[in-house]
């Protein structure tokens, strides 16, 4: 949100905080009761005073901070295991893979067999080792993930949601209640009496 909408929002805020406490005076024929927002006659240091006021209210600085106890931020960077779970994660996976291979009469096998004994080592013993492999594994993952991510989304979209709509729609179907009913009374929908209070003290 820009610096003049935000500005716009707490000069409207402002304003209306003055007119609620101005609405609320006993006695309404004063010049005080009478005197209109940003009034020439008042320093402008009594109008800021209820833009801070404003501010407070709905929780607003310059770069528009929440006031929740959640972060909504998405932008942290992603830390990468140890060092030491990433040898004996590879060390293990490597083993099963020169298992395979040696199960099904490859040449690969010995390879992969000694590369996970050094893995496991190197994690065992000297975890340091390992960590410019862990980071690079780090980096490759996020790269899979800007590529895989996309993909697999627009393949659920596309191929499981948007279809199971459109069928939806052409047998007439209406799950949410979107259509308008103008001859009916109300939109509430009728429920049969459910549990009785008595057997809902202990919810939780």
């Amino acid at each position: 949100m820009s610096e003049w909408r935000i500005d716009s929002i707490l000069e409207e805020a402002g304003r209306r905080i003055y007119e609620s406490q101005q609405s609320r005076l006993s006695d309404q024929s004063t010049s005080a009761a009478k005197r209109v927002w940003r009034s020439k006659d008042v320093p402008a240091k009594f109008w800021d005073s209820y833009l801070e006021d404003a501010r407070a209210a709905l929780s607003f600085d310059s770069r528009m901070k929440q006031s929740t106890h959640e972060s909504f931020v998405r932008d942290e960077a992603a830390p990468p295991g140890s060092d030491r779970t990433f040898g004996l994660v590879m060390a293990a996976a490597l083993a099963v893979l020169s298992l395979f291979n040696g199960w099904h009469h490859g040449r690969l096998w010995p390879g992969m067999l000694l590369a996970a004994v050094l893995f496991a080592a190197a994690g065992w013993l000297k975890p340091s080792w390992l960590h410019p492999l862990n980071i690079l594994w780090m980096m490759l993952g996020l790269v899979l993930h800007k590529i895989v991510n996309p993909i697999v989304m627009g393949l659920l979209l596309f191929g499981a949601i948007l279809p199971t709509g459109l069928i939806v729609r052409m047998r007439g179907k209406d799950l949410l209640r979107l259509k308008r009913e103008p001859a009916s009374d109300t939109y509430w929908i009728a429920r049969a009496p459910g549990p009785q209070p008595e057997t809902m003290r202990d919810q939780f």
